[in-house]
């Protein structure tokens, strides 16, 4: 289903359930998915797989961002400027505040 799809998003929900069934009882003496997995060649299938990986970790770390806003402040003069104490002279404007706990997790839960 992964090597037939056209765009990364639509490959993410059978990527997760053939994870999820690879690692299911993986420590027993057989099990089919992880076998498939460890004896996969296809340069094609392993290119898509890392297609779709990639899209859907960049969605997750997209998401995760967008609620947490822990990404660092890009440069500029009137940063630089406020944080030597002259914020006052650029018109720098106030940091966004981040949501509280109780909120964060409600979007967490939410996405």
């Amino acid at each position: 289903m992964v090597h037939d799809t056209e765009d990364a998003a639509d490959g993410t929900p059978p990527l997760v359930l053939a994870g999820l069934l690879a690692n299911y009882n993986k420590f027993e003496t057989h099990n089919p998915y992880s076998t498939r997995f460890a004896e996969l060649d296809s340069q094609n299938t392993i290119r898509k797989l890392v297609i779709c990986m990639n899209g859907t970790f960049e969605t997750l770390r997209d998401g995760y961002a967008a609620i947490q806003n822990d990404l660092p402040e890009g440069w500029s003069i009137g940063g630089t400027l406020s944080y030597v104490g002259l914020g006052s002279l650029a018109g720098a404007k106030s940091a966004s505040t981040a949501p509280t706990e109780d909120e964060a997790k409600a979007l967490f839960t939410e996405q």
